[in-house]
């Protein structure tokens, strides 16, 4: 609301700046401004159809970056054309943060409908006098009321609880998997463990393995040996364990 309002109330100071640098009449520079307000409150019942579809949220977010398109056009215009085109997106987006924010107000406090869409709306002449009016006063404010200003500027530091809460937690438990459970458990046991264990098994092997060919015969017979004890005894065994 406040960053929309100086479209609404700082447009005049910018109409004789305008007239001066391009001589255009005052008349066909202010239809920029009839421009705005038409897009501005015209459009409005269709952004509240968005809001009830999508949230006003996402309503309020589109509406602040059509009013910085608008602000950016108006920056670069120089012509009466680019004048009228920034201010027709910048009113589309100012009725969407506008009718967003009073509907969100009246839905937020039922009990006290008028209060809470004037508080509000003042929002735009908040805006104007902080800005324009009195520029000096927002300095003035921060330092009279720091800690309040700390608190709103910090997002009432629930950035920073995340932080230190939940974002070092993670971090830890995932420290704690990354060194317990990769490095150690998959790493070390698993994999590193593994293949010192088929090392000390080769060893072994290795040192069985003479390079006699009746060494090999004898393995080879006392395998088959091995496999008929199995083969024969095995129904047996079946037989016992039933």
């Amino acid at each position: 609301m406040v960053m929309i309002a100086n479209y609404q109330y700082g447009w005049t100071f910018f109409v004789p700046d305008i007239q001066k640098t391009f001589g255009w009449d005052r008349a066909s520079i202010q239809w920029a401004f009839t421009l705005f307000v038409l897009f501005e409150t015209w459009l409005v019942p269709v952004e509240g159809w968005f809001v009830d579809k999508y949230g006003p949220r996402l309503v309020v977010l589109v509406g602040g970056i059509l009013c910085a398109i608008g602000w950016a056009i108006n920056a670069q215009a120089t012509t009466l054309n680019g004048y009228y085109l920034g201010m027709i997106i910048a009113g589309i987006g100012a009725g969407g943060v506008y009718g967003t924010c009073v509907g969100n107000a009246l839905k937020w406090f039922p009990d006290k409908r008028g209060l809470a869409a004037g508080i509000t709306a003042a929002g735009f002449g908040a805006a104007w006098f902080l800005y324009l009016g009195r520029p000096d006063l927002p300095e003035l404010i921060k330092q009279r009321f720091g800690g309040l200003y700390a608190l709103l500027d910090n997002k009432y530091y629930l950035d920073r609880i995340n932080e230190l809460v939940f974002g070092a937690g993670a971090r830890l438990i995932g420290t704690a998997f990354w060194r317990g459970g990769d490095m150690a458990l998959i790493d070390g046991a698993a994999v590193n463990g593994s293949a010192r264990l088929v090392g000390w098994v080769a060893l072994l092997v290795r040192r069985a393995q003479t390079g006699f060919i009746y060494h090999y015969a004898f393995a080879m017979l006392l395998g088959v040996g091995v496999a008929l004890f199995v083969f024969l005894t095995w129904p047996y065994v079946v037989a016992a364990a039933h």
